[in-house]
């Protein structure tokens, strides 16, 4: 394995590098808070994605809420909802002539 801080190669087992000191057991804890978080933003991307091409509004207020913190989820919602607003107006259009 390598030292987070310094790059250098040292053993699986150490728990500080022995070149700059760092410790590699904290790394490891937040590399898997890490991953837990990525999961849960995942899931909360999805649901928004769904929940705005059903309804366009929340579409717009979570790409309101997300685009200056996170951007990318903010740009799937966002045509999440824009796909439910243009497939709804469609939608209407055709019951009108039917």
């Amino acid at each position: 394995m390598f030292c987070t801080k310094c790059g250098k190669e040292i053993e699986n087992d150490y728990a500080v590098c022995p070149y700059c000191g760092a410790n590699q057991k904290d790394v490891e804890n937040n590399t898997n808070n890490q991953v837990e978080d990525n999961k849960k933003t995942q899931t909360q991307v999805v649901c928004g994605g769904i929940a705005s091409f059903i309804f366009p509004i929340v579409g717009l207020i979570l790409f309101l809420i997300w685009r200056t913190n996170r951007p990318n989820d903010a740009k799937v919602v966002g045509i999440a909802g824009l796909c439910g607003f243009v497939i709804n107006v469609l939608y209407q259009i055709i019951n009108l002539f039917i």
